[in-house]
């Protein structure tokens, strides 16, 4: 995004669309949305696609999805529809569809008009923010995409409502993120009760906080040279517990993976020196109290340590960590010794076995 004023952030915009964009500039509509969308939202879709020149572009469910055969489909839909450089492309979903959606449309034609219409938490706060476009290979999250920015972002927190809770709860793992990178104010509030007890008041005024916080980086760093490498807190660790979890019937959100990396790389932090003891417990109790996670017997030390070494971010076979030093303060292109990884990532597993034989 360029600036805020590209995003439209208002409960119950939804209902309002046409008021918020202009159709007239465009040849012809497409909206981009998966199959479970679809059929909760088709009163709203429909109004959306008044115009003879639209068409509704429907895919499969689910991270599995976003591949690129999914993304030869909606290429294969375009160009029946004689789709062109003075259309419109509307992603309506969560992150799965806007990362998708937003290849698609940069690289059709060599890049069409595309707005987005996050439909959950995590979307709204982070994924359809930012001008990360991506799909996955190879099991490996978002490692084939592009840095491209929509025309417009239109977030509606009424959408939150017809979430299931443990989707709310990945999102709030991203709030949580900006909170421990950015502001000790906002994690104090986030830490004065459970992530589900908040009114749709208040988390829109953490979403405005989320998406402005990530907004500044994006403007300061587009391309993720510099200073936007402080968003991958909790990144590191957490896309190689979520990419080996797509193999397997135990699944993770991306927002339960994210709070087991944030939960594992403070420790890290804590270990090199970086994080006081008492912050570091402040954040494993908001995380612990928040957070139930059911892990794969398939995810092992071996295994996570060879999916982080193929992540995207590296440089020259080392990874670059983003570490707390403070709750609100995050230091990022940080080396730390692998001897200290293999400890906290061990921590972690066997407490979380020991937790699930006590249960």
């Amino acid at each position: 995004m360029k600036n805020k004023s590209n995003i439209f952030c208002q409960l119950g915009c939804l209902a309002k669309l046409n008021k918020i964009i202009d159709f007239s500039k465009y040849s012809k509509i497409a909206v981009l949305t998966d199959a479970n969308l679809a059929n909760l939202y088709k009163d709203q879709l429909k109004k959306i696609l008044k115009s003879k020149n639209s068409k509704l572009i429907v895919i499969g469910s689910g991270e599995n999805k976003k591949n690129l055969k999914t993304v030869e489909g909606v290429w294969q839909e375009l160009f029946d529809f004689s789709f062109d450089r003075n259309c419109l492309l509307i992603n309506f979903g969560g992150g799965m569809i806007s990362d998708l959606g937003g290849f698609a449309a940069a690289t059709y034609m060599r890049g069409i008009n595309f707005i987005n219409i996050p439909t959950t938490l995590l979307a709204q706060v982070d994924a359809a923010i930012g001008g990360k476009t991506a799909i996955n290979f190879k099991f490996t999250k978002n490692n084939i995409g592009l840095f491209v920015n929509p025309n417009k972002v239109i977030i509606d927190p009424l959408l939150i409502k017809s979430l299931p809770d443990r989707e709310i709860l990945s999102g709030f793992a991203e709030i949580l993120k900006y909170a421990i990178i950015f502001d000790q104010k906002m994690f104090n509030s986030l830490i004065s009760k459970s992530f589900l007890s908040f009114t749709l008041e208040e988390l829109k005024e953490f979403i405005e906080k989320s998406y402005s916080f990530k907004l500044k980086l994006t403007q300061e760093d587009f391309l993720e040279s510099g200073s936007r490498r402080l968003l991958n807190f909790g990144h590191t660790i957490g896309h190689a517990f979520e990419s080996l979890s797509i193999q397997t019937k135990a699944y993770l959100t991306h927002g339960e993976a994210v709070a087991i990396g944030m939960l594992i790389e403070s420790e890290m932090a804590e270990k090199i020196g970086f994080l006081k003891k008492n912050e570091l417990e402040k954040i494993k109790k908001v995380i612990n109290c928040n957070y139930s996670f059911k892990l794969s017997k398939k995810l092992n030390l071996e295994n996570i340590m060879d999916k982080m070494k193929s992540d995207k971010k590296n440089i020259d076979n080392k990874i670059h960590w983003s570490l707390p030093i403070t709750i609100g303060k995050v230091s990022y292109n940080q080396f730390v010794d692998e001897k200290v990884v293999l400890m906290s990532i061990s921590n972690f597993l066997e407490n979380y076995k020991k937790n699930v034989k006590k249960n």
